[in-house]
């Protein structure tokens, strides 16, 4: 019997709530949107957002499709557009989709010029002191990122597609004696907690979050303090020496083939 993912949500963003034979049921929470295609008489859940339906027939305007006891319709036009692949192109991901690397879940935050910026959607390294000083190059920090997660990255990617790029490491007072660093794998920054913000929050995470920017310098009487973000996505500082987690960020080949992670029954 013939499987297909049926993507609801393509089917809301083309069709809206109604479709011909069904309806779409959205919810959303703190973290997402979900959807769900009912039926119209008693709005009971047919399937869910990236449910494999079995195609029980498939005519010329009509297809027949069994989940979980039920079966319901599609037309051809719906079904073409429903049918989702769960392998996609990393670039073709929108902002704020879910996608995996392994068995860990990264949110899409930006797609400029066939690269794209992602961040992962849980802590990868809880327990971790930032350093001695707020300086993430010689940090403590650092080298958790780019020797426990890094590698990681680059087995399930490939290293030729974990981007080097340039980070700042101005302080959250605009002082630049940290300066830059070239990097693959890293937290995010004071700036990037700020623009990105909304796609950051997570209110299920086990900790904090450290960024990689210093609170300010010591000739203005901050020598040890490093900004965090906190569940929610409120900004606040600790002391290096202060136990945090880390979210990595990196710069990955958009043309990449990844998993895209979808909700699942249960």
């Amino acid at each position: 019997m013939k499987e297909h993912c049926i993507s609801v949500k393509e089917l809301f963003e083309k069709y809206g709530n109604h479709l011909t034979y069904c309806e779409i049921s959205t919810e959303d929470d703190d973290e997402r949107s979900y959807y769900d295609l009912v039926d119209k008489r008693d709005h009971g859940i047919l399937c869910m957002d990236g449910e494999s339906c079995e195609v029980l027939q498939e005519g010329k305007d009509l297809v027949v499709l069994f989940n979980d006891g039920l079966t319901f319709c599609l037309t051809q036009e719906e079904y073409a557009v429903a049918v989702f692949q769960p392998v996609r192109r990393l670039g073709d991901i929108p902002v704020g989709d879910e996608f995996m690397i392994g068995e860990d879940s990264f949110i899409v935050l930006e797609q400029t010029d066939g690269r794209t910026f992602v961040i992962s959607g849980d802590v990868l390294l809880t327990d971790q002191v930032f350093g001695k000083t707020p300086d993430y190059k010689v940090s403590d920090l650092r080298t958790a990122a780019e020797t426990k997660i890094q590698p990681k990255i680059e087995a399930a990617v490939g290293a030729e597609n974990v981007l080097e790029h340039v980070v700042d490491l101005v302080t959250v007072d605009m002082q630049r004696d940290f300066g830059t660093l070239n990097c693959k794998v890293r937290p995010f920054t004071f700036d990037e907690a700020r623009k990105y913000n909304d796609l950051l929050v997570n209110k299920e995470l086990d900790d904090w979050t450290w960024t990689c920017t210093p609170w300010s310098v010591e000739k203005r009487g901050w020598s040890s303090s490093v900004a965090y973000v906190m569940r929610g996505g409120d900004l606040d500082y600790s002391d290096c020496v202060c136990i945090h987690s880390i979210r990595p960020v990196m710069w990955l080949n958009g043309n990449i083939e990844v998993l895209t992670e979808r909700r699942t029954r249960g």
